[in-house]
């Protein structure tokens, strides 16, 4: 088996609290490992962080990533917003991913990050999470 790391994250304190999106997102990233027999081994989890900040600047994104560089596993997400909120971070992740041959896997968007087909339109999601998360009111705003 092809060993597998999860990444889950919710944004606000009353979701991580509720438990619900952070179970969702565990149930949905084991029921992909199961089926495509892939080991999760890891499921780092970033409960209450804003997917504004770049990936490797979150406690379990950083670690997250050190591993994945470390041990070439597949990174697994429910949602692709889970992991980028920020047209930036995600075209250097994945071009930093792609160099090392690390696998990228999005399961409710379907993308396959081997072809470069897959990785423009994991690029074009990363345009419409970065404005989503730009309309949240609360939401700090570059400048």
């Amino acid at each position: 088996m092809r060993p597998a790391y999860g990444y889950i994250r919710v944004s606000s304190d009353e979701q991580a609290d509720s438990g619900l999106g952070l179970e969702a997102q565990r149930q949905r990233i084991r029921a992909y490992c199961e089926l495509k027999e892939l080991q999760l081994t890891t499921l780092f989890e970033d409960p209450a962080v804003s997917g504004g900040k770049p990936l490797s600047s979150r406690p379990a994104g950083s670690r997250l990533l050190a591993d994945a560089r470390r041990h070439r596993a597949v990174v697994i997400v429910a949602k692709f917003d889970r992991l980028f909120r920020s047209v930036a971070d995600a075209a250097q992740t994945i071009a930093d991913f792609d160099r090392r041959g690390i696998e990228l896997v999005s399961i409710a968007e379907g993308f396959d990050m081997t072809n470069p087909y897959g990785r423009a339109m994991a690029q074009m999601a990363s345009v419409f999470a970065e404005l989503e998360r730009a309309m949240i009111p609360s939401a700090p705003r570059r400048r």
